[in-house]
């Protein structure tokens, strides 16, 4: 079997190692204007420009990994028709000219107004540009007999070509001004990508798997709790007060039900290896 994985960003670099641990035969495919980062573990073995590069990318696959999404919240509300482009078109053409294909999807497609953990199966109802391409992608990828894998605010041992993740960025702005202020209204289920890769990999070895999953580590918090407990664990003193924020382009209670794939280790498990350097990305090359 031959994955295809499209996108070269934090996500669909975890998925190469994951793959590549297992020996599975792995292509790396991303956009030829795409961003470049030195230290990423690895590089895209094929690029593509337009639709037809990408089609002949694709082609000697059995099964592809899409990765690739325009997420930066406030430039999805400034540029709705590149949102399109990237969270609709892309997925959709995968659908209709590659092989099945497995979409890699976000807790935003929900606004969660309700306490409770969003199940694979619910309505989406999002508020953001953001959130509503990726749910209408996500119904392009499916009525095609696709799959489609939600995951949520993810971090990891390999680096975003275009931005640190939250906890590489959180340290060092919370160790240099001494405190922090983070909200407290907005519940989600965080994602260690080691922890997930190998699971969207399954997903996507077993050709009859379609439908909606969820992989996210256990467990649930919101942001002002993630933030104290990562300057817990590093016993580093930065006071880390919570408000409420209100903000109508991110879910209030995003935090997703998982009850289809394997459950990862809890959250906060996870997030003590990291920093404690339990997981590093040279000893897994």
């Amino acid at each position: 079997m031959r994955v295809g994985v499209v996108g070269s960003g934090q996500v669909a670099q975890h998925i190469v190692a994951s793959a590549k641990e297992s020996g599975i035969d792995v292509v790396l495919i991303g956009r030829v204007d795409g961003p470049t980062v030195s230290n990423r573990a690895f590089n895209p073995n094929r690029t593509w420009e337009d639709e037809g590069d990408l089609v002949l990318a694709v082609s000697d696959c059995d099964v592809v990994i899409n990765t690739a999404a325009f997420r930066d919240l406030n430039a999805c509300e400034k540029d709705p028709e590149l949102a399109r482009k990237v969270n609709i078109d892309l997925p959709r053409l995968l659908s209709q000219r590659g092989p099945r294909q497995v979409f890699l999807s976000t807790d935003y497609v929900f606004r969660g107004l309700h306490d409770s953990k969003r199940k694979e199966d619910e309505p989406t109802d999002a508020l953001c540009v953001y959130g509503a391409t990726k749910a209408a992608g996500e119904r392009e990828v499916l009525a095609l007999g696709g799959a489609v894998v939600r995951i949520a605010s993810p971090w990891g041992i390999y680096p975003s070509p275009e931005r640190a993740h939250f906890v590489d960025a959180i340290v060092p702005k919370g160790i240099a001004s001494g405190k922090l202020d983070m909200p407290t209204d907005q519940y989600f289920s965080p994602t260690y990508l080691p922890d997930v890769a190998g699971i969207i990999l399954d997903v996507a070895a077993e050709p009859g798997m379609s439908g909606i999953f969820h992989a996210t580590n256990s467990g649930s918090t919101n942001w002002k709790d993630f933030t104290s407990y990562i300057f817990e664990v590093l016993r580093t003193k930065v006071k880390v007060s919570g408000s409420e924020r209100n903000d109508k382009l991110r879910p209030k209670f995003g935090a997703l039900e998982n009850t289809k794939l394997a459950r990862p280790r809890h959250w906060a498990l996870a997030l003590e290896d990291y920093l404690k350097g339990g997981e590093k990305a040279e000893e897994r090359r």
